[in-house]
């Protein structure tokens, strides 16, 4: 079994044991989960660092960085493959109700220079649009006859004239 599913189940069981609306649940899912959480508990050691993941994750089960870590100290104890404990698992699974179950979804995200598209349950586009003004100067704006006249008073005022010395 996939470690990531049997961590999704624990964690599911948690967030519905924790809900204080749930205060009346079935007491054969508190039994299981309790099996559970007792038996990876077991298998990692009492003080070990998979102890302290499974703590920290069933303490707050919704954060995903926990949950990460979790079934990553649990793919690394190779408990992926415990009949024992995927038979605790399958059968949490199978006495939560529907709505307890995880909600899956797929982000993809792409983009390219200034755009950005995500596509989760809605498409996002984002653009980044800069707007500037340039002015290519033309016929419009300035005459040959004025162009030459500003290139030589610019030519008068920007070279200064020194005794001796020709100017352009």
């Amino acid at each position: 079994m996939n470690p990531e599913a049997i961590i999704t189940t624990l964690l599911a069981a948690a967030a519905f044991l924790k809900n204080p609306v749930q205060e009346i649940a079935i007491q054969s899912i508190k039994d299981v989960y309790e099996a559970a959480r007792y038996y990876l508990r077991k298998k990692f050691g009492e003080s070990s660092d998979g102890a302290k993941m499974l703590d920290l994750a069933l303490e707050k089960p919704e954060s995903a960085m926990r949950k990460a870590a979790l079934a990553e100290e649990v793919a690394s104890a190779g408990l992926g493959s415990d009949a024992d404990l995927i038979r605790l698992i399958e059968q949490l699974a199978a006495l939560l109700p529907a709505s307890a179950d995880p909600v899956w979804q797929q982000v993809h995200v792409a983009g390219h220079r200034n755009e950005l598209l995500v596509a989760g349950r809605d498409l996002i586009n984002t653009q980044r649009v800069i707007r500037r003004t340039g002015i290519t100067p033309n016929e419009r704006h300035v005459t040959p006859q004025q162009r030459d006249q500003i290139r030589a008073l610019i030519g008068e005022l920007a070279i200064p004239r020194i005794p001796g010395c020709r100017g352009r």
